[in-house]
């Protein structure tokens, strides 16, 4: 989008190109056709910023949005492997970690791992994650939540958190409208 911007300027600006000018004249043209340039390149980015909020609020309208973030809350290390979720007994997403997405998460990320639409009423989710301890023991935790939509927009959080005395990984999940 910002390349045909940029062509659109720059024909407009070609039949004034072939007078021969000074060189402080076509250095200070320059630097407007740059700065020109900029400006395009920002509205672009605003504008496509403003049209994925606008292109979210119509596919996921308040009524029925869904949307579903995992964070990480652990003083221990954790390899997480993979994440699965389920709505009412339907596999939603079953997401495999990489290295980066651990790395994000272990400094403080909250990472989308789903955005939906659902019909009003009494809903089950079900969260399942798969990690690696630092001992190379595997974990595996389950952890339910049943919940009622309503006509506001829901939001729920995944939270992998220090559980226990000896502070054994483990996984709640909670409502946060």
């Amino acid at each position: 989008m910002v390349q045909i911007l940029s062509f659109l300027l720059l024909s407009s600006l070609l039949p004034f190109s072939w007078q021969v000018k000074a060189g402080d004249e076509i250095a200070t043209e320059l630097q407007t056709l740059r700065q020109n340039v900029r400006s395009l390149h920002q509205e672009a980015l605003l504008f496509s910023r403003d049209l994925t909020l606008l292109d979210e609020r119509m596919n996921f309208p308040d009524a029925t949005r869904i949307t579903i973030f995992n964070k990480l809350q652990l003083s221990a290390p954790l390899s997480l492997r993979s994440i699965g979720l389920t709505l009412d007994g339907v596999a939603i997403i079953a997401h495999q970690y990489t290295p980066d997405d651990i790395q994000s998460l272990q400094h403080g990320a909250a990472q989308r791992l789903y955005t939906g639409n659902i019909s009003a009423g009494r809903h089950t989710l079900t969260a399942t994650i798969q990690a690696l301890l630092p001992d190379n023991s595997h974990l595996s935790k389950t952890a339910t939540l049943t919940f009622t939509k309503t006509s506001i927009a829901t939001i729920i959080q995944l939270n992998l958190l220090d559980q226990g005395k000896n502070r054994e990984p483990g996984l709640s999940i909670q409502l946060q409208h």
